[in-house]
């Protein structure tokens, strides 16, 4: 018998036809800085975002309530803009002072997110290419989600992930949390 053991889940939806994706697109191109430093910006409280931001505040929730097992509330305290390939997204990295995470995209036609397996290749390094028939979630180096527009991913904050995108117009609205007791 194999034990599935140390797994960690994401959660995909869509989300094009329910909110104002062009609102945000002109925000985040206005206000967004790329290669530099990510910083807070008024998304938690701008009203461009209150119905996105009620849906990932939601979304988060029911992640966390499937992955803990136990109803939470979720503090959003963080939310940021990227646009393109930014430097500092598309390196492997993940969101130290979060539980949770999650990514937006209002505009986005090519690209992926990108999750790296949690056991590294320490563990990978033995498998041989001769060894695997299909790869699975026993043998897979990485596990990759469409960015396209309207889509939101939802993730755990300490698994490494990056961004691959040629197109320097795609536009994507990051945010941080974390569950509070109730």
């Amino acid at each position: 018998m194999i034990y599935d053991i140390f797994s960690i889940g994401i959660c995909v939806f869509n989300l094009e036809n329910s909110l104002n994706n062009k609102d945000m697109v002109k925000y985040a191109r206005k206000t967004s800085k790329v290669n530099e430093n990510k910083e807070d910006k008024d998304i938690l409280s701008n009203n461009i975002f209150g119905h996105l931001n009620h849906i990932v505040k939601e979304k988060m929730e029911e992640y966390c309530k499937s992955t803990f097992n136990k109803d939470h509330k979720i503090n959003l305290f963080q939310a940021w803009s990227n646009l393109g390939d930014d430097n500092y997204i598309t390196i492997p990295h993940t969101h130290n002072d979060a539980i949770v995470s999650a990514v937006y995209y209002p505009y986005a036609v090519d690209g992926e997110i990108i999750f790296l397996n949690p056991g590294g290749t320490s563990t990978l390094s033995q498998n041989k290419a001769w060894m695997i028939g299909e790869y699975n979630k026993y043998t897979y180096e990485y596990f990759s989600v469409e960015a396209r527009t309207g889509t939101l991913v939802i993730f755990n904050s300490m698994l490494q992930h990056m961004v691959r995108c040629k197109d320097p117009n795609r536009v994507s609205i990051a945010y941080n949390g974390y569950p509070i007791r109730t």
